[in-house]
């Protein structure tokens, strides 16, 4: 039994020295930046892809520190800044198209 505390006093300090458990989202946000959409973004919106790059660099920075709720914080926000990235892209990709529109339309009356 005297073998009993030791034996967990020395557990404890096996298992406080090991490093945080990495948060599931962190999983999310490496399939959000290497989807098609990204790629997208990092065209359409490279400031909002930008920052979402950064978010994820600073949640892996917060992990690698220990700080494994930081690290989750984080990786959630780079997930909304990475889908914020793609709304930036469809209304550039829609302005474009509408811009592309009014420019035939006016063809179009030119020729009546």
């Amino acid at each position: 039994m005297a073998g009993l505390p030791l034996s967990l006093g020395l557990a404890l300090a096996a298992g406080a020295c090991a490093p945080p458990a990495r948060p599931p989202v962190m999983a999310r946000v490496a399939e959000v930046r290497t989807s098609p959409a990204a790629a997208e973004a990092a065209t359409w919106a490279p400031q909002a892809h930008a920052h979402a790059l950064d978010l994820e660099q600073r949640a892996e920075r917060a992990l690698e520190a220990g700080d494994s709720e930081a690290a989750a914080l984080l990786a959630e926000q780079a997930v909304a800044a990475h889908e914020h990235a793609w709304v930036l892209t469809r209304l550039a990709r829609a302005e474009r198209r509408r811009l592309s529109a009014e420019t035939d339309l006016e063809t179009q009356r030119r020729t009546l």
